[in-house]
């Protein structure tokens, strides 16, 4: 569930998802909708008087330059849509609602792809 990609280390979508929903902090963390090119959660943050929904798209995901074919082959985002659409919402909902628990988490997709760059890490090799 740890992943070195181009010197930095990334996490599953899954720990990150799994740290959220260990913390206490969400009284509500779920997928709700999800069909092959987009995917919706409902989530609710402890402090939070009521519940939201995000919704992520595979069109986001084309955006990002996520949904391409490689050397090591085709992308999950080309072979498995609707699941990826559902780790995203989850991975983008666990970063900006809860971020006293994911930050610093990134997902290897995130670093391969650039939606996460050195700046946004730091140079800084032992994390200080």
């Amino acid at each position: 569930n740890a992943y070195v990609v181009k010197g930095k280390l990334s996490w599953s979508a899954s720990i990150i998802i799994g740290q959220v929903r260990r913390s206490g902090l969400a009284r509500i963390f779920r997928i709700v909708e999800t069909e092959r090119d987009y995917a919706v959660l409902e989530y609710q943050h402890i402090n939070d008087a009521k519940p939201s929904r995000f919704t992520f798209t595979l069109e986001e995901a084309n955006k990002a330059g996520w949904c391409r074919s490689g050397e090591k082959g085709d992308s999950k985002w080309i072979t498995n849509p609707r699941t990826m659409c559902r780790w995203a919402a989850m991975r983008e909902v666990a970063r900006f609602a809860f971020p006293e628990v994911t930050s610093g988490m990134h997902t290897p997709d995130e670093l391969l792809r650039g939606a996460v760059t050195d700046a946004d890490i730091g140079d800084d090799p032992e994390g200080v």
